[in-house]
């Protein structure tokens, strides 16, 4: 193989090496931001739930008190 083939082969894969770095760094951060995501969301529905609750309650106290 000419070494002339040999250094671009080299030089692409320097390149690609370092795409491939910086496609893993993003794909941490994207997972780390995933789960972040995932956890304000458990507890928003959380946080849904018990005002759903409460709401409920306080309608029946008002449903008690009226009937």
């Amino acid at each position: 193989m000419p070494q002339q083939r040999i250094q671009d082969l080299e030089a692409q894969l320097l390149t690609a090496l370092g795409i491939i770095a910086e496609l893993t760094k993003t794909n941490a951060e994207l997972a780390a931001s995933l789960a972040v995501a995932e956890l304000a969301l458990k507890r928003s529905r959380r946080n849904a739930r018990q005002d759903g609750n409460t709401l409920r309650d306080e309608i029946s106290v008002l449903q008690r008190r009226r009937g």
